[in-house]
């Protein structure tokens, strides 16, 4: 089994501290969804040229938002 978390936004121009809370709900969300299957965990993201920054792991969720790799994108 999986499970999937998402955050939908509309492009607006948001402050820090509005980024750091979506970016806290969101691994909140992995981190739930974790029970649904501990296998591997990623992330999507769309860059603001077009592109995909893809990263994912072989690791639990709760594992998975504490990584280096995870931190470099932290908003």
């Amino acid at each position: 089994m999986c499970g999937l978390a998402a955050v939908l936004l509309a492009p607006r121009v948001r402050s820090k501290p509005q980024w750091q809370s979506i970016w806290q709900h969101f691994t909140e969300n992995l981190q739930a969804n974790e029970i649904r299957g501990r296998a591997a965990t990623g992330v999507a993201i769309p860059t603001a040229t077009g592109g995909i920054y893809l990263e994912k792991q072989p690791i639990p969720a709760s594992e998975f938002i504490t990584t280096h790799r995870l931190s470099l994108i932290h908003i």
